[in-house]
């Protein structure tokens, strides 16, 4: 028995109509959730003695809340790919772990538990693994299950490896080494472990590697100027634009929004660290924390749930409406 033409026909309309709704509603949720978007950071604005502890605001700096209320020093927040836990370093006992909390601060666990120390952790796209620097008989690059089990060496050389980034697609691990005798960035394939080195100056430092949303471009502090400043590259290593011009300040620390719009990054160059936000090719540079009391620094923004980029959903959407057009 087969289906007259004409109910083939609206089920067809009725799926592309339902397949271009969701996209739509995808799309605007998305720059809805843009607009209430999260950092976290540290900061040491409790505490005279520069101890560290994690905080989160608005991505317009607005509305700062302590999430860890410890008297050991936390840093480096990392938020997972769903934006419920955030990973941290901690050393409540005098030596450096991973830690993992929920994004309200509650539930926080040691993942690592190394002597040696361990730190600078970034999660997989897929939420599943984690990625960190390691003191264990050398800085190396490890990896591990998200619950802390199974962790791997991944460099095994005998020069520093640390900073790593995963990529946004999972095949990469950006990360700053010192093999070459000058500290550069290089990129692994995961699963294969081959290098490709990214940076090759003379001026011995390029550091702290951050994957762009969309897995084209890289953020990285580098002192080819003479001052700390923020540069992008193409993936490649090709194409180097430095963003930030701040003679005798330190500018470090890039993180990119969720959609690939702007950049987050530490600087001093009003007389303490705090956190700014500027354009990805440099503009309108704004400071996110005005606290007159301690440093604030690294900056991690909260992914948005439902997509990377809104303009990819909406051409992904579109596209498949043309394929099922096209049967």
């Amino acid at each position: 028995m087969s289906f007259p033409k004409q109910i083939i026909k609206v089920l067809c309309i009725q799926r592309w109509f339902l397949t271009l709704l969701v996209g739509l509603l995808m799309v605007l949720a998305n720059h809805v959730l843009a607009d209430t978007m999260k950092i976290a950071f540290q900061s040491s604005r409790d505490f005279a003695d520069f101890t560290y502890n994690i905080y989160v605001m608005n991505d317009d700096g607005t509305n700062p809340v302590r999430l860890t209320k410890r008297s050991a020093s936390d840093g480096g927040p990392s938020w997972s790919p769903d934006g419920k836990r955030i990973t941290f370093t901690s050393s409540p006992n005098g030596v450096y772990d991973i830690y993992v909390m929920n994004a309200d601060g509650s539930n926080i666990t040691n993942l690592t538990q190394h002597p040696s120390g361990d730190f600078g952790a970034d999660w997989s796209p897929d939420g599943k693994r984690i990625v960190y620097g390691s003191n264990r008989g050398n800085e190396e690059i490890y990896v591990m299950d998200a619950d802390g089990t199974n962790q791997i060496n991944l460099t095994r050389h005998g020069m520093a490896d640390r900073h790593p980034d995963w990529s946004p697609d999972g095949t990469k691990i950006a990360f700053t080494s010192d093999r070459d005798g000058d500290r550069e960035i290089y990129v692994m394939e995961v699963g294969r472990g081959r290098l490709i080195q990214l940076t090759k100056n003379l001026v011995p430092w390029d550091s702290g590697a951050a994957w762009s949303p969309d897995g084209k471009r890289i953020a990285f502090t580098s002192i080819r100027d003479g001052d700390f400043e923020i540069y992008v590259m193409d993936a490649d290593g090709s194409n180097t634009t430095q963003l930030t011009h701040n003679v005798n300040f330190v500018d470090y620390q890039a993180a990119w929004s969720p959609d690939g719009r702007r950049i987050a990054f530490t600087s001093d160059r009003e007389g303490k660290y705090d956190i700014y936000v500027m354009n990805t090719n440099g503009s309108n540079v704004v400071k996110l924390t005005e606290n007159q009391d301690g440093r604030n620094m690294s900056p991690s923004w909260q992914p948005l749930p439902l997509a990377v980029s809104p303009q990819k959903k909406l051409v992904t959407v579109w596209g498949t409406i043309k394929q099922n057009q096209m049967r």
